[in-house]
């Protein structure tokens, strides 16, 4: 079971350590609404890569419930995770996480002993560490709930099911927008789609859908998060050669070539999602290479791109930088998606 600890402030610079969040899929952490709640500098490490991680306040959904659910940016490699939704009185349990910044990760073995009815929330006949908040609890392998709270007075710790945390995100509205992409794409002949969201929108939240709903429809996927930084030119395309490539070494002038030959190599349909369209320094120059490279392969290749005005502005430009000129766009503007 992945695991992180959060903190407040940089871990490496004096940061506090808050508790434990758990990956429930490549792109989303969760943990208790009370361990990042009403926190301005949020990290989390311990990460698979090793890595450290700062965590924007406008990635962090907050759920109803003692639950927050974090979005990250960058993908990590995660096994498949199973829930269960249903919990009981005397089930085994485990819990997964960490007491302090400094311990390694615990594993904890109780049975469920009480439940809750006005809260639905189950409890367990023993309090533990501070850090363990936000921590996973499985039973079998299976993800069936979050660690919330203690109470050391009757020695008891409480547990939210897991299926309050699916309620809320299933009533997510990227839904619709992300069914209504991937139709559009299964067509014959299918146009490239854009998405245009308003600054009152969590734009991550869309993407990581659509990561999501991409690894169903197609076995070669990458995720291009064009750089944001002030970089000359041929860093820009360096850096985007690596989001392709890794660490294998293709030089800007050589990336249209290679992107060709990536997407005609691959005995299936290549699916690129491109985000971050913040920095607009040289935006035209990788639209006209998209557009050259769309030209070229033609159907096999399946693109959906996600951003704000940047993005928008992009699609009155003229000539071969016009690469969006013949996307299919759909705007996302709060509760309304227009078509």
């Amino acid at each position: 079971m992945e695991i992180v600890r959060v903190w407040s402030g940089d871990p490496t610079n004096g940061g506090t350590f808050n508790g434990t969040a758990f990956f429930i899929d490549d792109f989303r952490l969760v943990t208790a609404k009370h361990v990042v709640e009403g926190i301005d500098d949020i990290f989390v490490n311990e990460l698979p890569n090793g890595g450290i991680l700062p965590i924007s306040k406008d990635n962090i959904a907050l759920c109803k419930r003692d639950i927050a659910v974090i979005n990250l940016k960058k993908s990590h490699k995660i096994d498949k995770k199973l829930f269960k939704q249903d919990l009981e009185i005397g089930l085994n349990i485990k819990i997964h996480g960490f007491f302090d910044e400094k311990s390694e990760r615990n594993e904890f073995s109780y049975k469920i002993s009480g439940y809750l009815n006005e809260y639905h929330t189950f409890s367990l006949q023993n309090f533990i560490s501070k850090g363990i908040s936000g921590a996973p609890v499985l039973h079998e392998g299976k993800i069936c709930g979050v660690t919330q709270a203690r109470d050391k007075d009757k020695n008891i710790t409480y547990i939210i099911p897991i299926s309050e945390l699916c309620i809320e995100l299933e009533m997510s509205d990227s839904a619709g927008v992300v069914d209504t992409l991937f139709k559009n794409l299964n067509k014959v002949n299918a146009i490239p789609q854009m998405v245009i969201t308003s600054a009152t929108i969590n734009r991550l939240e869309h993407i990581n859908a659509i990561k999501i709903k991409a690894k169903e429809c197609y076995k070669d996927i990458y995720h291009v998060a064009l750089p944001t930084e002030d970089l000359k030119k041929d860093e820009y395309f360096k850096e985007i050669a690596s989001e392709f490539f890794g660490i294998q070494k293709i030089e800007p002038n050589r990336l249209r070539r290679e992107l060709i030959r990536l997407v005609d190599d691959s005995k299936d349909e290549v699916f690129i999602l491109v985000t971050d369209f913040e920095n607009d320094k040289y935006l035209d120059d990788f639209a006209k290479l998209m557009r050259s490279v769309l030209d070229r392969v033609g159907d096999k290749l399946r693109v959906i791109t996600i951003g704000g005005e940047k993005l928008a502005n992009l699609k009155t430009n003229k000539g071969i930088n016009s690469y969006f000129n013949y996307f299919e766009q759909m705007r996302v503007d709060g509760d309304k998606e227009l078509i």
